[in-house]
This record gives C-alpha cells, structure tokens and sequence, in this order.
C-alpha cells in the first residue's frame, strides 16, 4: 500500500500509528485511491522558503528598476540652478543661479520623469564628459538618498541613489520637462536662449550643484 511504505518509511511501524499523530491530519492526497496524510509541518518548511525567496527577488528587481517612480511624498525638499553667461570687460563668466520650485511644479516634474516610458530611457555609466550641463534640479529624499535631474539644452540626464545601487545615471526624453527647462534658461546666454560658439571653448562644471 502507498500509504504504509509512506508510513515506514516516515518511521512508523505501521499505517494506524503514522494517521494517529496529530501533526499529520492536517493535509491529505489521494493517490490512487488511498489517502495520504502529509505532514503540515514539511508542507510548511518546502512552502515559507519558496514565498520567501520570491519576495526577495521581487524586492531586488524593482529597487534596481530604473523606470522606478519617484515618490512626490518622498520628496523632503528641492533645489534648482542655472548658468548665466555674463560679459565683463573682455572676459565671459558664468553665475550659478538658483530658483525657487513651488509644490505644483515639483510634482509636475515628478510625473514628467514617471511617465517616461522604458524605450525613452539610456542607461549610462556616467553623464558624458564632453556634455555642458546649463540647469539642473536636485530633489532630496526622506530616505537621505537623492534625485538629480540635470539639463544641456539637448538632453535630461537623471542621477539617482535611491535605487539598490549605490548610483543609477540614465537619460530621458521628455518634451515637458524639456519645455521647462528652456523656459528657465530664457536669456540665460548674454541675453539669448540659445548657447552659440562659445561653449566649443568653455564648458562649466558638470556637477555645478554639488561641487560650488
């Protein structure tokens, strides 16, 4: 009988002994007509490792997720700059500015970036050294990690350590955020939107709001 070699080989002389331990009425199988009583304590030890591991895997892969939303109740508090090219004499300067961001346009940069969808996002080692960054926004979490959200007129380039790693760059394309950006640089360069010949000579420092 299945029921007894499952028995014997349980460690009971025979079948009446193993179905009379409490510890095994709890789940039963039918194999072929007979019924066999599992012992809900092995069900438990194949069950709780196999949720476990899942919910591990589960919470390693999103905290590795780039498409990751960011949380606006998070956000702890904001900075924004920009370069402002100025002239003096014969010389050319540039001043960091900083900006005020009101709630509603933080949560509007927010969504932006959340409504990215993945085929509009490069993940990158790091922002490119060739590129001049012109304004970016740095959004500081409750958690002490941060989102930096930087801009060079072409494109957004995003920073995070909110993430598993220690440090997540990638781009985005997003012509909302775009559009606010270059409305923040109006006349940012001698008077003009738009950046011309000069920055083939100078480039400011690409992480302007963490190093000054």
């Amino acid at each position: 009988m299945a029921a007894e070699a499952f028995g014997r080989e349980a460690g009971f002389t025979n079948t009446s002994d193993f179905i009379g331990r409490p510890e095994y009425r709890n789940v039963s199988m039918n194999w072929g007509g007979y019924a066999i009583k599992i012992p809900l304590n092995s069900l438990k030890a194949i069950i709780i490792p196999i949720v476990l591991l899942g919910g591990i895997y589960l919470w390693f892969v999103d905290s590795n997720n780039i498409t990751k939303e960011i949380q606006i109740k998070q956000i702890a508090s904001t900075e924004m700059s920009k370069a402002v090219y100025t002239k003096e004499g014969s010389g050319a300067f540039i001043n960091w500015v900083d900006i005020k961001l009101g709630q509603d346009e933080v949560e509007n940069i927010a969504n932006w970036i959340n409504s990215v969808p993945e085929s509009e996002i490069i993940e990158l080692n790091q922002i490119p050294s060739n590129r001049s960054i012109n304004a970016g926004i740095v959004f500081k979490l409750k958690i002490n990690k941060e989102i930096r959200i930087q801009y060079d007129l072409e494109k957004i380039y995003i920073t995070r350590t909110d993430l598993k790693k220690s440090q997540v760059v990638y781009s985005i394309n997003q012509e909302e955020l775009k559009k606010f950006f270059d409305t923040q640089l109006k006349g940012f360069y001698f008077g003009e939107d738009k950046i011309k010949g000069f920055l083939k000579e100078y480039h400011p420092i690409e992480n302007f709001l963490f190093e000054r």
